[in-house]
């Protein structure tokens, strides 16, 4: 058994979908040591909101800047390495706010006429 720990980060929830920029993860063993750890950055191919590049403490802090992100391939060349870490048998999902996150997943497969595999959270 592997546990994987994701989190996704989104230019904008417009419309009440969110435009995911990015899907950092944490895939670890059985013993909780780390085997991989990545942040996929994805390009929102759409506006970011004017709050999630604001600086606060009510703002979210992204770590790299719009024009990284604006560089990076979309959610679509993303999501096969997505969608195998989700949809492994042998792995169990974990995360912070996850149905939100499932929500950004599912809203951006919708747009780019993806199938979101099922998987266990």
């Amino acid at each position: 058994m592997r546990y994987l720990f994701f989190d996704c980060e989104c230019a904008n929830c417009y419309n009440h979908e969110g435009k995911i920029c990015s899907f950092g993860y944490v895939l670890t063993d059985e013993t909780f040591k780390t085997v991989e750890e990545k942040d996929l950055i994805i390009t929102p191919d759409a506006p970011f909101d004017p709050h999630v590049l604001e600086v606060g403490s009510d703002s979210i802090d992204l770590a790299y800047t719009p024009i990284r992100f604006q560089h990076a391939p979309k959610f679509d060349a993303a999501f096969p390495a997505i969608a195998a870490l989700l949809g492994d048998p042998e792995i169990t999902v974990f995360g912070y706010a996850v149905e939100n996150d499932v929500g950004f997943l599912s809203s951006e497969c919708r747009r780019y006429h993806l199938s979101l595999p099922k998987f266990v959270y």
